[in-house]
């Protein structure tokens, strides 16, 4: 559902947003898909500043940070392993990059809009895309001399300030800096879940004439303060706010800095047919000390971890009469250190590393429609990609000052091909049909163990794959006042990964599930009555368990996925107030439903998360020139406690977990300069 800004008088009420997450520039009600874009004013609006807090305006999605690291869950298909050994299941590009788990979980500002189309898309984007993507388009330089910006304040501290500025130097050439910063006491009665960050972006766009466009762009993030632990279940003082440590007395602290670096070049070559390169740089540095679990007694742990990446893509588009081509060639390669000290008990250390994981990609892609009558079209397309992964590492456990390590090693190179089948008929009026079957697949890898006594060999595990079949609907009735869009979909789900410790080597060692099933639908109506008011609803009723799922701890066949609630509900309301002074009172009010589900494959005790709902409302008074406005804002007002990523054997457990942000609210005051 494309969610929109707020319409004035003689506006269109639904106009549409023109999103790229197919890779060709289109509006989101032309996509053959159940794509979401949401514009950066409702960003802003919403107070979404990472990746955890976005998924509140999207369907069917599901995301944990922790810090700079985010997993993503889309209908139900997701990772819960959360080092560099294994892969994301769902890919995050920023400018059209894609960027690794461990640093897209970094704030987000000065956006454009977030785009998330849920399914494989394995043809256009490769692997880690198998239960869909998640695009982040940031602001580009406009063409006149501006600014704009805001300052936050709140409660547990926080500051929230932006500022973002226009210069364009020449005709051909402009530039927009922005600015973030982003601090707030920690959430927790001892300090812990605090934010320190700043961030800075430089974009440069430069046009040598009308059929030619190179853009680059750097940022710079810094993530410290304390730095955040996971509560246990259930808390031992009463309240999940609780904790009985002093982390500063203790040295706890966080420092994540990350650089990025991105050149798009863009070229008409005319008659329809188009160039774009887009290549980049990512790195991560990453240091925290803190506890593992809460306990009592908290386990101290030790963080070190840093990632390399970087990625080619060059392609061409063409459209022409009843002909539409993608085709083109991608290179990735990535390098991650890792290691991870834990004390889960006095006497008792283990040290998980230090390993190097390796990842090196290429493919070759092509997809095409074509018009057979018109108003029927069909697609096909395929990618071939060849991905080698690497793993060099050892595990320390030193229990009672007796040390024991075991080296491990493991190279595997793996070939795939995806591949897409679809059609999309247009019926009377503004409805469209449409029907797909896609491929996607995550890369196999090691685990940072090996296989028993007296081998080096680290155990490897299978790459996992799925093949979707989806049809929707799309409409828009009554003037394009109203809008209802419907797609069901059934996902064969193949060795998905899980984690469990290998009683022989007593080692967390990835396993591979046979085969899940996973279904359900997505249904989203928008309908603007008047051009001051506007209803968004969404429902999303899932159905994901494991067909075939046996581990050292459990035969989990029949268990419902982690991270795959049965049903999600979201409504929102926007009514714009017109005062005689040609001013404007904008009020928003967002609600999300999620009902309970299992945050472990295995269905422990304490690991079933309730139901809950949050409620996000903003209220803003814009004067009749619109260069300025103030507001209030309130998120999650019930303050519900909602459990994100967990550890199932915590101490004293039997499980903890992070937690999302409690009830925040607060007052802001925006600027604009033209």
């Amino acid at each position: 559902m494309a969610q929109q800004q707020p319409v004035s008088e003689g506006e269109q009420p639904l106009a549409e947003i023109v999103v790229t997450s197919l890779k060709i520039s289109q509006t989101a009600q032309s996509v053959p898909a159940a794509v979401t874009a949401v514009t950066g004013d409702e960003i802003d609006k919403l107070g979404v500043t990472d990746l955890q807090s976005l998924a509140a305006l999207i369907p069917s999605l599901q995301i944990n940070t922790i810090r700079t690291q985010a997993s993503i869950t889309f209908r139900g298909v997701g990772q819960t392993l959360n080092s560099p050994n294994a892969d994301p299941q769902n890919a995050v590009n920023i400018n059209g990059l894609y960027v690794p788990m461990e640093m897209s979980g970094v704030s987000f500002y000065d956006l454009e809009r977030a785009e998330a189309v849920p399914g494989p898309q394995g043809t256009l984007y490769g692997h880690n895309a198998t239960g869909g993507v998640v695009n982040i388009i940031t602001k580009r330089p406009g063409t006149e001399y501006g600014g704009e910006g805001f300052v936050e304040y709140g409660n547990y501290q926080t500051v929230h300030a932006f500022a973002a500025l226009d210069v364009p130097v020449n005709d051909q050439f402009a530039v927009r800096g922005a600015l973030n910063v982003l601090s707030h006491n920690g959430y927790y009665n001892n300090g812990e879940d605090d934010a320190d960050s700043k961030a800075g972006r430089l974009t440069g766009v430069w046009k040598p004439s009308a059929d030619t466009r190179l853009t680059g762009i750097v940022s710079y993030s810094h993530d410290g303060g304390i730095g955040n632990t996971q509560q246990n279940n259930p808390p031992p003082q009463g309240h999940w706010r609780d904790l009985s440590f002093d982390p500063e007395a203790l040295g706890y602290f966080a420092r994540f800095d990350t650089f990025s670096g991105s050149l798009e070049l863009d070229h008409d070559f005319g008659n329809h047919l188009t160039f774009t390169y887009q290549g980049g740089y990512n790195s991560l540095t990453a240091l925290q000390k803190n506890a593992t679990w809460a306990g009592p007694p908290p386990a101290p742990g030790i963080n070190k971890y840093s990632t390399e990446e970087t990625s080619h893509e060059a392609r061409i588009n063409g459209d022409w009469d009843r002909l539409a081509v993608i085709a083109g060639l991608y290179y990735f390669s990535s390098r991650s250190p890792y290691t991870a000290d834990v004390t889960p008990r006095a006497g008792l250390e283990s040290i998980n590393g230090p390993f190097v994981s390796r990842s090196n990609s290429d493919a070759i892609f092509g997809q095409l429609t074509y018009t057979i009558v018109p108003g029927l079209r069909l697609t096909g397309g395929g990618r071939k990609s060849q991905t080698q992964k690497r793993l060099d590492g050892t595990n320390t456990t030193i229990s009672k000052n007796v040390s024991s390590v075991i080296a491990y090693d493991g190279v595997h190179t793996s070939n795939r091909t995806d591949w897409k089948l679809g059609f999309e008929q247009d019926l009377f009026g503004s409805s469209m049909l449409y029907g797909n079957v896609a491929t996607g697949f995550t890369p196999g890898g090691f685990s940072t163990a090996t296989a028993g006594a007296g081998s080096t060999a680290a155990v490897p595990f299978s790459p996992i794959t799925l093949t979707a079949y989806t049809a929707g609907l799309k409409n828009r009735f009554l003037d394009n006042r109203l809008t209802v869009n419907v797609e069901g979909f059934y996902y064969d789900y193949r060795n998905f990964q899980v984690s469990a410790r290998n009683a022989i080597t007593n080692q967390n060692t990835v396993y591979n599930a046979g085969k899940a099933q996973v279904y359900g639908a997505q249904i989203d109506v928008l309908y603007s009555p008047t051009a001051s008011d506007r209803v968004a609803v969404s429902l999303s009723p899932l159905k994901a368990r494991a067909i075939t799922l046996v581990t050292p701890v459990c035969n989990c066949d029949g268990y419902d996925l982690p991270y795959a609630p049965k049903l999600t509900g979201d409504l929102s309301y926007r009514h714009v107030f017109g005062l005689s002074s040609g001013a404007q009172v904008i009020a928003l009010a967002q609600f999300r439903y999620t009902s309970s589900q299992w945050a472990f494959y295995n269905h422990p005790a304490g690991g079933l998360i309730p139901s809950y709902t949050t409620t996000d409302v903003d209220l803003t008074y814009q004067p009749r020139t619109g260069r300025w406005s103030v507001g209030a804002f309130a998120r999650n007002l019930e303050d519900s406690v909602i459990r994100t990523a967990g550890i199932p054997n915590a101490i004293p457990g039997p499980t903890s977990y992070f937690l999302a942000a409690p009830r925040t609210y607060g007052v802001r005051f925006s600027l604009a300069l033209q």
